[in-house]
C-alpha cells in the first residue's frame, strides 16, 4: 500500500482526537469534527424508530393500565433487549448518537409490541406515524411522537446483517423474560409479535448495502471482517497482535503506534487516564462516521459510549492539537502503521472497491484544514498535500 494513503488515514486520525496528548482529551470539544455520520443514531432494527414531530395519527392509548401483566412484560422484554443493544457492535453504532431519546425509545418499543398484540388500547404498531403516545413506564408523565418504521430508518443505510442482529437479540430477550411461546408458533405470544413485525423488515433494511459494489464503505468494511463497520474498524484499531517488530497478521493500530518511540509520547497519556478507551471511541466514531456510518464524531451518547461520558466529547482537530508542535515528520512516522493495520483488514486493497474506501477515507482525512489544524510548524501545514489519495497504486 502506498505511502501517500495510509499516513494521511491515521496521522489525521490518532492526531485527531486529543489522543496524542493527556491535555489533547480533555474537556469538551466544540463543532462537530470530521467525518459526521448519516445516520440519526436512533432508528435501528425493529422498534428503534421512535423519531421526533408531531407524526400523522393521535394516539389513543391513554387508558393503557401500565401495572397491567403483559404490559410489565413486554415493558421488562424491551428493557432486556435495550440491554442487549446497547453492547452489541452489531448495530448499535446506530443508538450511539447524542440525538437518541432513551425514554422515546423503549416507549416506542413498547407500545410497538402492544400494537403487534392487538392489545387494548395502543394504537402503535409501526406502520404509520404515531403521536400523542402516552408514557408506559412509571414515573414518566411525557407523550411521544412515534415514527414508522419507513421513516425512522430512511437513508441510514442498515445493511440485512445488522438488522438479523438486532432481530436475534429481540428474540433473546423474550425467552429470557419467559414471553410465552417461540416466533415457529404462530398462535404463541412470541409468534404473534413475530409475525406482526416482520412485514416491517423491507422497511428497516436497505438491501444495496448486502452487495459490495453498492454499499457504503462502513458496510463494505464490515463485510470485509464478517462483522458490522464499527467492528471492522475497531478491529484496524485494536487487533491482538501488536508486535511492532513483525508483520504479524492482525491490524492493531494503536499498539504498533504505542510501540515507536519516535511518536509514542504524544499517546502515553491518553492511554494511561483511561487504558485507551476513549482514545479508540474517538478514532472508532471519526472513521465510522467518515466511512458513511451512524456515529457522528462530537455527540456520542453516553449509554452506549461509556468511554466519553466523564471526559466529554471528542474535541475539534484544532482544539486537540494546539500547542504540541505536531511536525509533518511525526504525520509521516504514521505511515508504516496505518499501512500495516489497513492492508491486514481489508487484504490487498490496492484495486476496486477497497481501495475505492481508502482514498475516500483519505480525502476527508488530509483536507487542508485538517493539516492547518495538526501540524503546527510553519509552512508544514501544506505538506499534507503529499497524502493525497491516487488510484495509481506505483505513483510515487
Amino acid at each position: 500500500m502506498k505511502k501517500t494513503l495510509t499516513t494521511g488515514i491515521l496521522a489525521a486520525t490518532m492526531l485527531s482526537f486529543g489522543i496524542v496528548s493527556g491535555a489533547g482529551c480533555e474537556g469538551t470539544g466544540e463543532g462537530e469534527g470530521e467525518g459526521e455520520g448519516e445516520g440519526e443514531g436512533e432508528g435501528e432494527g425493529e422498534g428503534e424508530g421512535e423519531g421526533e414531530g408531531e407524526g400523522e395519527g393521535e394516539g389513543e392509548g391513554e387508558g393503557i393500565d401500565i401495572a397491567d401483566p403483559t404490559v410489565v412484560l413486554v415493558r421488562d422484554t424491551i428493557d432486556t433487549f435495550v440491554g442487549k443493544a446497547i453492547v452489541n457492535t452489531a448495530y448499535n453504532g446506530w443508538f450511539s448518537n447524542a440525538s437518541l431519546n432513551p425514554a422515546r425509545l423503549s416507549n416506542c418499543l413498547v407500545h410497538q409490541v402492544l400494537g403487534a398484540l392487538e392489545f387494548e388500547g395502543a394504537t402503535y404498531n409501526g406502520t404509520a406515524d404515531v403521536a400523542g403516545l402516552q408514557a408506559l413506564y412509571p414515573n414518566d408523565t411525557a407523550t411521544y411522537a412515534c415514527r414508522s418504521m419507513a421513516n425512522a430508518h430512511a437513508d441510514l443505510k442498515i445493511p440485512t446483517a445488522a438488522n438479523d442482529a438486532l432481530v436475534a437479540d429481540v428474540l433473546a430477550a423474550m425467552t429470557e423474560e419467559g414471553v410465552p411461546g417461540t416466533p415457529a408458533d404462530a398462535a404463541s405470544v412470541q409468534g404473534k409479535i413475530v409475525a406482526a413485525l416482520a412485514p416491517q423488515f423491507a422497511d428497516i433494511i436497505d438491501e444495496t448495502q448486502d452487495v459490495a459494489a453498492t454499499n457504503s464503505p462502513y458496510n463494505f468494511l464490515g463485510a470485509a471482517v464478517d462483522g458490522s463497520g464499527k467492528d471492522a474498524i475497531n478491529f484496524v484499531l485494536t487487533g491482538t497482535d501488536c508486535d511492532a517488530a513483525t508483520e504479524g497478521v492482525q491490524p492493531c493500530f494503536i499498539g504498533r503506534v504505542v510501540a515507536d518511540a519516535t511518536i509514542n509520547s504524544f499517546f502515553t497519556p491518553a492511554l494511561e487516564r483511561d487504558e485507551g478507551a476513549r482514545l479508540v471511541s474517538c478514532l472508532q466514531r471519526q472513521l465510522s462516521g467518515i466511512a458513511g456510518g451512524p456515529d457522528e464524531y462530537a455527540t456520542a451518547n453516553f449509554v452506549v459510549e461509556p468511554a466519553l461520558a466523564d471526559l466529554g466529547q471528542c474535541k475539534t482537530m484544532l482544539a486537540a492539537h494546539a500547542g504540541l508542535g505536531i511536525t509533518d515528520a511525526q504525520f509521516e512516522a504514521l505511515d508504516v502503521h496505518a499501512a500495516t493495520a489497513l492492508t491486514l483488514a481489508l487484504g490487498s486493497p490496492e484495486a476496486g472497491k477497497a481501495r475505492d474506501i481508502i482514498n475516500v477515507v483519505v480525502t476527508q482525512l488530509t483536507t487542508p484544514a485538517i493539516c492547518a489544524d495538526i501540524i503546527e510548524q510553519t509552512g508544514e501545514a501544506t505538506a499534507c498535500a503529499q497524502f493525497a489519495p491516487t488510484t495509481d497504486p506505483d505513483a510515487p
